[in-house]
């Protein structure tokens, strides 16, 4: 598989649990303080925006894992498993959101 498919599966994780994360109140509350003054402060714009800040730290977190796991290996490029890491990470960050979909969150 290509690199570029492993990177659009992890994007996709991290856009469900941006969607889906039990955090998303909590970042909705905080999130006008961090806002530019430009974007009026309507529920849509808050929803999609603590979507994003969700979405793109889960990204983040999963990248972390990956970097842990090249420095162990020793690897100075990407490779498959090492995509295959970013996306077990970007799951991991992603439990709570899965625990709240089947209803045990």
């Amino acid at each position: 598989m290509d690199m570029r498919n492993y990177f659009a599966i992890a994007l996709a994780i991290s856009l469900f649990n941006g969607l889906m994360s039990p955090w998303l109140p909590w970042v909705m509350i905080f999130l006008p303080f961090f806002m530019p003054d430009i974007i009026p402060l309507t529920r849509e714009w808050l929803f999609y925006g603590a979507s994003f800040i969700l979405g793109m730290g889960t990204l983040l977190s999963g990248g972390i894992f990956c970097a842990i796991w090249e420095s162990f290996t020793g690897q100075r490029e990407p490779s498959e498993r090492s995509m295959i890491v970013w996306i077990l990470g970007c799951i991991l960050v992603t439990t709570p959101a899965l625990l709240r979909l089947t209803g045990n969150w």
